[in-house]
């Protein structure tokens, strides 16, 4: 009886190395790949046995219903190990050298919220990195402060909140949050809607000002200042339509400014001021002197300490924002 009994045991361990040399598992240290989980879909096939061959969702409790074995306990195992053992309780009275294949044929959720185009859960995909989760989830907002991403991940049943770069392997069940983004710069002045706008990365003076409405009718397009904090100096910079716009930057476009021509000139009116415009550039944008236009001066009418002043000015000297220049008829 001792004799039988030891040759069922040798039969048994000899089918169990068979199985394993067939390529029914492997004996190799397992590696830490990816784990089973709740709401993963798993195909189980046992190759000639139809009946052993399922495909089934992980229960909230981390357990599956197989033929002949009951309910399983199969969260938090990797495929190797679950195929390991369902080989050895297989051929254990069941299936005579069971050669058994798992796969995963959908895997669990990860989720992305916060500013993204489309947040929500989606599948998850082996090797997963926080770019290409990313994306999926249709890619920043305009709001998105793109360097804080964060993921908070369950560890030994406690959650953890965890800084992410974008090449960074996600898990299952992760929830990926990206915030809003702190940064702001302002525009003031000539534009149609100032205020506070969210700064984004490689945004221009032009951007800043459509973000804005754009200009007004009566704003000094050549005339945009920005105000830049720097460590614990202040400046104050004209800049170029295409310059960088920095982190709390503030923009202001200037009103244009205007001097009026009037008296005895071609087209009395108002016209754009330019620095270091001369009495006699400004007489010939009105289209210059009339036949009966006194020529060699003009009387100009200026705001000085707050107060309108008369004063008479010759043909080279400058012209001032806002001057009234009026050039006087000639006495025969």
């Amino acid at each position: 009886m001792k004799i039988k009994m030891a040759r069922w045991q040798l039969l048994l361990l000899l089918a169990l190395v068979c199985a394993v040399d067939a390529g029914a598992v492997d004996v190799t240290p397992l590696r830490d790949g990816y784990r089973i989980g709740p709401n993963d879909v798993i195909r189980v096939q046992v190759f000639g046995e139809d009946d052993l061959t399922v495909e089934s969702k992980v229960s909230g409790d981390g357990k599956m219903n197989y033929p002949l074995l009951g309910m399983l306990q199969v969260a938090g195992r990797t495929i190797e190990e679950l195929q390991q053992e369902l080989t050895i309780r297989l051929a254990s009275g069941y299936v005579r050298l069971p050669k058994v294949s798992i796969s995963i044929v959908r895997h669990r959720n990860f989720y992305v919220s916060g500013e993204v185009k489309t947040p929500g859960g989606y599948p998850y995909e082996e090797g997963l990195t926080v770019q290409k989760a990313l994306s999926i989830a249709g890619g920043f907002t305009e709001k998105s402060d793109k360097q804080g991403i964060k993921v908070t991940r369950l560890t030994d049943g406690r959650a953890e909140t965890l800084a992410m770069a974008p090449d960074d392997v996600i898990q299952p069940n992760d929830i990926l949050m990206v915030a809003t983004q702190n940064h702001k710069f302002y525009v003031n002045g000539q534009v149609k809607t100032p205020g506070a706008y969210p700064y984004g990365d490689g945004l221009s003076i032009h951007k800043a000002i459509a973000m804005a409405g754009g200009f007004t009718e009566k704003s000094d397009k050549a005339a945009v200042k920005v105000t830049r904090r720097n460590d614990k100096t202040v400046e104050i910079l004209l800049l170029e339509a295409d310059a960088a716009v920095m982190p709390d930057d503030l923009i202001v476009v200037a009103q244009l400014q205007k001097f009026y021509v009037n008296g005895e000139v071609k087209r009395p009116g108002d016209y754009t001021y330019e620095t270091g415009m001369t009495v006699h550039k400004a007489i010939a944008m009105a289209g210059g002197f009339t036949d009966k236009a006194a020529m060699k001066r003009a009387k100009v009418l200026r705001i000085i300490n707050g107060k309108e002043s008369t004063i008479d000015l010759l043909l080279d000297e400058p012209v001032q924002p806002e001057d009234i220049i009026v050039v006087r008829q000639r006495f025969f």
